[in-house]
């Protein structure tokens, strides 16, 4: 095999798999990856926790150094440990579940996978991400509150739920492209040499540390105007012809 000097690095929901719970990839996206282990370090960075994903990388036989939580963790799937994390600044966590309560949104309860009220939510000493469920109509005023505190990145996504929306609130460096800086001190990896596969806003900076840029067919228009290229969408295996056109080519 020929010395690897690239990679391929793409979201899960919605780029490698449906937007749904215990959705799985196709056979045709898990025999592309397949080959492209043969090309490239294969890579996923993705919004959820380890807990939720790490399924995806045993499935798809990915050994290599994996993005979580939106870029607050990078996690080795060969023995299932966290070797970087950008955690929230002390007291952050306490302050947000404060707003969560005046609010009236729910927060996403890691440990037990589901969304549970501010008042039952046991807040830890460290905390890398807080995750918050509120309606759409009142996610912006949400998000002006909770710009308040300093040092924050704070990402409105869709939910599941109808009518409802997801506030991801991490420290202000806990990015993908943060995160896939230390993958790739650790893999000698060049940014130019590695192909960005995402489908929403949170992937911008997933797009932005790559040199080949490829946004889905179903991204958001805002995605599509920073990617190179536009790949059909997941329902069409888009991430199959990701592999086929931009890593197993000599």
């Amino acid at each position: 095999m020929n010395t690897i000097n690239k990679a391929l690095i793409f979201e899960l929901d919605g780029t490698a798999l449906p937007k749904k719970p215990k959705s799985k990839p196709s056979k045709k996206v898990l025999a592309a990856l397949t080959q492209a282990h043969e090309h490239a370090f294969v890579i996923f960075a993705t919004n959820r926790s380890w807990k939720t994903a790490k399924d995806y990388a045993k499935l798809m036989n990915i050994t290599s150094p994996c993005v979580t939580l939106g870029g607050s963790q990078v996690v080795d799937p060969t023995n299932n440990k966290v070797i970087w994390e950008q955690d929230l600044d002390p007291g952050v966590p306490a302050k947000l579940i404060e707003i969560a309560k005046e609010i009236k949104a729910k927060v996403y309860d890691y440990d037990h996978n589901k969304f549970v009220s501010p008042k039952s939510y046991k807040v830890k000493s460290v905390e890398p991400i807080v995750v918050l469920q509120v309606a759409d109509k009142e996610a912006q005023s949400a998000v002006k509150l909770i710009k308040k505190i300093p040092l924050l990145n704070v990402e409105v996504l869709p939910s599941a739920t109808k009518g409802m929306s997801l506030i991801n609130i991490k420290h202000i460096h806990a990015t993908k492209f943060m995160a896939l800086q230390t993958i790739a001190k650790l893999l000698k990896l060049d940014p130019k040499q590695c192909i960005g596969v995402g489908d929403a806003a949170a992937d911008i900076t997933l797009l932005n540390f790559c040199g080949i840029k490829v946004a889905m067919g179903s991204s958001t228009s805002r995605l599509k105007e920073l990617a190179q290229h536009i790949a059909p969408s997941f329902e069409d295996d888009g991430l199959a012809w990701v592999v086929e056109h931009f890593v197993t080519i000599p």
